[in-house]
């Protein structure tokens, strides 16, 4: 497995793509030093490259680059689009060898740029008012409207790349250093795939955000999957694309299968379908017949690019077209180009874009477009999970199970590497070293790395605590889940100073929890905790108290506080911690 050098990428020519091994392992790829590259922004030019390409693989060679949104018509001129701005058209490289680089996963954090939207909320309403006359006079079923973002300078535009892929799942991620332009693509959807005769596409159509806890997030991921409008416009697109296939598949070929499958990604989630055909087609055939992808246009095809093209006032470039590589066998792998950053000497362009239909809400539409910036509006958020466990010569790892088991659905929440027999070895190892009571502190890291430490256990004393000076926001993720982000955290205790922790709220006035354990709250008898929705981790000592009656979920107000009988705090590690509220 060959390394390569951070400054590797400054080499024009340089490109770095996920594909597959020859095993068909997911593996990423790296290209450098073509021997030729074949570029053109005429479109007269553009069939005659894919043609070149082919000559190329086909003598033992490799090629990987991307075709502009722009291109289409070079395949179809029915197909309408702006006219080029300077943007090549098609780009690739020719290169005689291709290795499988180690990647170095250090997550380097590109500069924060602020991201502008070319269209205000306004025009955007304004915009899908006009699509829905279209629709109404029966021109267009669904239109595929899309705006852009952009943000002057960017710094390393390879360091953003690398971070973006190291906090981002980017099944179809690419890097390409196209001269005048670097293109930085984390895409999730395939374009295309071929492989000895079979292609397989996967288009991706319906959309819902993820939730803040694990049962919120499954809420969401289950609406989407039973969400008869995202199905239509999934199915819609499917339709299309078989008969597209059609058109070089082998007779009798063209099948779908997986239809509405959710994909789960840190940002969202997506609906896809799969579908698949056998074909002899060349390279320059197969975009002939599907390009530009029906999900990134809409139905019926021609129409609605040409609706496209009055609507939206700049040429897409990169954005909606694909970028990929072919090599000998052939072997051929193309996503669609979306979740993808165009970087010039002066600015960075980001795209984005939803399916509009008749019943769209252009509020839902627009958020929809603003969920999918996320990943470039927001800078990666660098974190690790973190379990905290009490171990004793006695009783070992104290609540262990819900400790493993609330890690692994933060695994599967955040989208982290998490092989929970390889944990339970590595503390079993960890605890033979141990001999008093100890404060044992796990963390786990995206790519699946642990680390253990311990210190010794403190004895219990009574602390002072006081109410939190502003309130925490219930929507934030990171509220329910124990992760190494403890900024919040530690700023409420920065406040306060003086106290040992600090009673959190929320906007609602509700009391929450402490920045450091769960709250109780006594009355005759009966021991209540705030419920998790009020925004707060569901501690396992929390968890388990309430499992075996011990406590029961109540909203607290911070204003009755006084009126309880007691108020405590828990724990896993300190069990109960008696305090001594005063409210500042």
């Amino acid at each position: 497995m060959a390394k390569h050098t951070h400054n590797d990428w400054r080499q024009e020519g340089f490109a770095l793509l996920r594909g597959r091994d020859s095993d068909g392992e997911p593996c990423w790829l790296r290209f450098a030093e073509p021997s030729s590259i074949l570029s053109t922004t005429m479109i007269s030019e553009v069939i005659p490259i894919l043609e070149q390409v082919e000559r190329a693989v086909d003598a033992g060679q490799y090629a990987a680059g991307f075709v502009a949104y722009e291109a289409a018509s070079a395949f179809d001129s029915a197909l309408t689009t702006h006219p080029g701005d300077g943007f090549p058209l098609i780009w690739f490289g020719i290169y005689d060898e291709v290795c499988r680089p180690h990647i170095d996963q250090a997550p380097w954090v590109p500069s924060e740029s602020t991201w502008s939207p070319s269209v205000s909320t306004r025009q955007y309403e304004s915009q899908i008012r006009r699509i829905k006359d279209e629709i109404r006079h029966g021109n267009t079923y669904q239109v595929n409207y899309s705006l852009r973002f952009s943000a002057e300078g960017h710094g390393d535009a390879y360091a953003a790349f690398l971070s973006l892929i190291h906090n981002h799942s980017a099944p179809y991620g690419a890097f390409i250093n196209a001269g005048s332009h670097t293109i930085s693509s984390f895409s999730p959807e395939l374009f295309f795939a071929l492989d000895h005769g079979q292609i397989i596409c996967r288009p991706m159509k319906g959309t819902a955000p993820r939730g803040r806890t694990t049962d919120e997030d499954s809420e969401y991921r289950r609406d989407l999957a039973a969400s008869k409008k995202d199905q239509a416009e999934n199915l819609m697109i499917v339709d299309m694309i078989r008969n597209d296939l059609g058109r070089i598949a082998e007779h009798g070929t063209v099948t779908v299968d997986r239809l509405f499958s959710i994909e789960t990604y840190e940002t969202l989630h997506q609906m896809t379908t799969t579908v698949r055909a056998e074909t002899q087609a060349t390279l320059s055939d197969i975009f002939r017949a599907l390009f530009p992808c029906a999900s990134i246009t809409g139905a019926p095809k021609v129409n609605t690019m040409r609706l496209i093209r009055q609507l939206e006032p700049d040429a897409r470039g990169i954005y909606t077209g694909t970028v990929g590589y072919v090599s000998p066998g052939p072997h051929a792998q193309f996503n669609v180009a979306i979740r993808t950053i165009v970087t010039d000497d002066q600015r960075a362009v980001y795209g984005a874009g939803s399916g509009i239909v008749w019943d769209s809400s252009s509020s839902n539409e627009y958020q929809e477009c603003l969920t999918k910036a996320r990943v470039v509006r927001e800078p990666p958020t660098v974190f690790e999970l973190l379990e905290t466990l009490r171990w004793t010569p006695e009783e070992s790892y104290f609540l262990q199970e819900r400790h493993l088991q609330r890690m692994s659905a933060s695994a599967a929440h955040f989208l982290f590497d998490f092989d929970e027999t390889a944990v339970r070895h590595e503390l079993e190892l960890f605890a033979e070293k141990l001999a008093e009571p100890s404060r044992v502190r796990l963390t786990l890291s995206k790519r699946g790395e642990t680390a253990i430490a311990a210190t010794r256990l403190a004895a219990p004393s009574i602390q002072r605590v006081t109410i939190a000076h502003s309130p925490v926001d219930a929507t934030d993720t990171f509220l329910y889940h124990k992760t190494t982000r403890r900024a919040l955290y530690e700023g409420h205790l920065a406040e306060c100073a003086d106290f040992d922790d600090v009673i959190l709220c929320n906007s609602r006035g509700e009391a929450t929890e402490s920045c450091t354990a769960n709250l109780v709250a006594a009355s005759d008898g009966i021991a209540f905790t705030p419920p998790v929705e009020c925004g707060l981790l569901n501690g396992t000592y929390r968890q388990a108290l309430i499992a075996s009656g011990q406590l029961t979920e109540r909203r607290i107000r911070v204003s009755e506080l006084g009126h309880f009988d007691e108020i405590y705090l828990i724990n896993s590690v300190r069990g109960r911690i008696d305090i001594d509220v005063v409210d500042t």
